[in-house]
């Protein structure tokens, strides 16, 4: 048995709250920090991305002239079962009250249990950020939250519930579809008023969210994957997000969407790792 590969400057340990383990992963630059400190990406679902993260910013930071990526800290999130614990991860990025949409819910199945949203925040503020910004010298005014998915949907309802928490938050194909109107709604709200200094906000989708890509075309079942993309309206949701956000520009921030060409719901988090990198070279005011 040979050993496993080990990304150097990194660290993981394991972190329990409200019953459930968690682990928390953390990778660190080998120059020295800024005199305000590293820039810091708090990714969710670490346990899909956090290498990911790590290498696109070890490639690239190197050389910020060419590149815009500054050496960053990643520190990634995930539950200790992974992909496993799909009933947890549902739980922990709800907020109290939302529904599996009736569209979604199969007869037989009972929908999956929400609501723990502020109980996972509570770890990120109480626990995760202290231990992080305590062990590594970190820019509080380049704070970013990254979350994909239903991971996406958690990162943008904590913008709106804590504003100057994240100088920055990416979500990479939210799943805004759970509550669209009321998303857009506070998105709106958002811009409207923003938080001094106001964030700077980045949602992605891909193209094959909508649509079928072409692997897909003619086989059994093809039409009901369409049927189901079509009524979550993963690109639609993320372009009308942009428009919501799109007046923090005014104030220092910016809200932009971005639909990239030939690529689907895992894919999508590939491009957008790349582009969160280079937020704080690429937004104005950054």
């Amino acid at each position: 048995m040979f050993p496993e590969v080990v990304l150097p400057r990194t660290s993981q340990r394991t972190l329990t709250h409200a019953g459930a383990d968690y682990h928390l992963s953390i990778a660190w630059p080998d120059v020295q920090p800024p005199a305000a400190g590293y820039p810091v990406v708090y990714l969710l679902d670490a346990h899909v991305a956090f290498a990911t993260m790590v290498e696109s910013e070890r490639a690239r930071s190197p050389r910020q002239d060419a590149t815009g990526v500054p050496p960053t800290v990643v520190a990634g999130l995930s539950l200790a079962g992974g992909r496993a614990d799909r009933r947890r991860r549902t739980w922990d990025f709800t907020r109290p009250g939302l529904e599996l949409p009736d569209f979604e819910r199969h007869a037989g199945t009972p929908p999956p249990e929400t609501g723990g949203a502020p109980g996972l925040l509570e770890l990120l503020v109480d626990v995760v950020l202290p231990t992080v910004e305590r062990e590594h010298a970190i820019d509080p005014a380049r704070r970013l939250l990254f979350g994909h998915s239903l991971g996406g949907l958690f990162a943008l309802e904590t913008l709106f519930d804590r504003p100057g928490l994240f100088r920055a938050v990416v979500a990479a194909s939210p799943s805004v579809w759970w509550d669209a109107p009321g998303v857009l709604a506070r998105a709106a709200a958002l811009a409207a008023a923003p938080p001094d200094p106001a964030p700077h906000v980045l949602v992605t989708a891909g193209e094959y969210e909508e649509e079928l890509p072409p692997w897909l075309q003619g086989r059994p079942g093809a039409g009901e994957i369409l049927a189901r993309r079509r009524r979550r309206r993963m690109v639609g949701n993320v372009l009308a997000l942009g428009e919501a956000l799109a007046p923090l520009a005014a104030r220092g921030g910016s809200g932009r969407a971005v639909v990239y060409p030939r690529e689907d719901h895992a894919s999508v988090v590939l491009l957008t790792v790349n582009e969160a990198l280079r937020i704080w070279s690429t937004s104005p005011g950054a």
